[in-house]
């Protein structure tokens, strides 16, 4: 008799239907089974939708060299905490880019060569280091001016 909110990600096969039933098995000997009718609704003149990835990654930065600003982009399978925390060479964290719990799919953040207190860096190479669940990556960028 309980009712609560139960978030559903549903993903498919393409095909000419517009309408699909997720089936879910209940412990409610009354009702074993509950069908709820889920219906595609169609947008159109916005593209085919990307698939989401099945890997978490990071890009090289972009450009690189850059000046005044660059682009990361970073690819998430599933929802997940991210952290994308810019270094000086020495260790020193200059500036966190990302540290929230981000959606599954494809995402890019722009650093403009600030550190956290809204001063312009040096020039010179610079370390990023990303983390998303238990997946961990660090690369250089440089930024010349």
């Amino acid at each position: 008799g309980d009712q609560f909110d139960l978030p559903v990600r549903v993903y498919g096969v393409p095909s000419d239907e517009d309408t699909a039933y997720v089936n879910i098995m209940t412990n409610d000997p009354a009702l074993p089974m509950a069908s709820i009718e889920v219906i595609r609704d169609l947008m159109t003149g916005i593209g085919d939708v990307e698939a989401l990835p099945t890997t978490y990654a990071i890009a090289q930065n972009y450009p690189n060299p850059f000046n005044p600003t660059t682009t990361i982009k970073y690819q998430l399978p599933q929802v997940t905490d991210v952290q994308l925390v810019i270094y000086n060479v020495l260790g020193q964290r200059v500036r966190s880019l990302v540290n929230n719990r981000m959606e599954a799919g494809y995402h890019s953040v722009v650093w403009d060569g600030l550190n956290e207190q809204g001063s312009s860096v040096a020039s010179g190479v610079y370390i990023y280091h990303f983390q998303a669940g238990d997946f961990q990556k660090t690369m250089k960028l440089m930024l010349l001016k």
